[in-house]
């Protein structure tokens, strides 16, 4: 029915409820309705609505709600200056939006040239990136990648620990093409990061200190690297940990497990994907910080 309902941490209002402390039950926001999708970002979260608006609220320091400028939000609040997107994802502190032309849209912190704007300068309003044809994009803590129409996936922002996939360790501030081709999806974690291709293959890249690129080892990649596993149909990177399902519905997770985020009955990291046979008939997963949730 488009209503939006939220739970967990609420210090700067991130859960759009208008105020109040934490809420350890989902809660619905009553002020707004009509929402298509939602993103969560490190303290701040957005929203898309039918009509191609853009709703956001929570943490704003770094003008990541897109809204000019002012303090934090604890009640959707509209993007007044642009309209028409069609996704929308937030990242570490900040965010970015795709339109309907293949144009992409980013705001707020810029400190490693998360935003893609050939700089460094923070934005408060969404702001258009030069490159177009985009087709998806994932905003990680403080890089984001897309990919365009023809399967060609493109890293910009911070680099460290090789997160860019592009060889190296040296930041971009303007989207850069990855060698490899041929991906369907993408998703940036916080300091890593995971796609897919066509024929079910998982490739991830970047720091990999808890196993979280699925490799069998201890060691970071600074391209795509296959993961043994194929047969994935989706793939979300977190913080330290991955998950994804494939097209039995089965859930494999790998990576951090300390607060027993992979959902395998105990707390011990894993450096390869391993399957949560507890449950299986998901249709899509999401990770976070260290808590994970999966649809049926």
């Amino acid at each position: 029915d488009g209503s939006a309902w939220c739970w967990g941490r609420n210090l700067y209002g991130e859960l759009g409820l208008g105020g109040g402390g934490n809420r350890n039950v989902p809660t619905l926001i009553e002020s707004q309705t009509g929402f298509t999708s939602i993103s969560i970002g490190g303290v701040h979260t957005c929203a898309l609505k039918g009509d191609g608006s853009a709703w956001c609220w929570g943490y704003n320091h770094y003008g990541q709600l897109g809204l000019g400028g002012g303090g934090n939000r604890n009640v959707p609040t509209l993007i007044e200056s642009q309209a028409g997107f069609t996704s929308i994802s937030a990242g570490g502190h900040h965010t970015c939006g795709l339109k309907g032309d293949g144009s992409a849209w980013c705001w707020g912190r810029n400190s490693s040239g998360q935003l893609g704007l050939g700089d460094t300068t923070s934005r408060n309003v969404p702001t258009r990136i030069s490159q177009t044809g985009f087709t998806s994009i994932s905003a990680g803590s403080d890089h984001t990648c897309g990919l365009k129409g023809d399967g060609s996936a493109w890293c910009w922002g911070s680099n460290m620990n090789g997160r860019l996939g592009l060889g190296d360790t040296t930041q971009r501030n303007v989207p850069t093409r990855i060698s490899q081709t041929g991906f369907t999806s993408i998703s940036g974690g916080w300091y890593h990061t995971c796609g897919l291709k066509g024929d079910g293959s998982a490739w991830c890249w970047g720091r990999n200190h808890s196993g979280q690129l699925g490799l069998g080892d201890t060691a970071g990649r600074n391209v795509p690297t296959r993961i043994s596993q194929t047969g994935f149909t989706s793939i979300s990177a977190g913080l330290g940990y991955t998950c994804g399902l494939k097209g039995d519905g089965s859930a494999w997770c790998w990576g951090a497990n300390g607060s027993g985020q992979l959902g395998l009955g105990d707390t011990t990291q894993r450096n390869v994907p391993t399957q949560i046979t507890a449950e299986t008939g998901f249709t899509s997963i999401e990770v976070g910080g260290d808590s994970t949730f999966g649809l049926k």
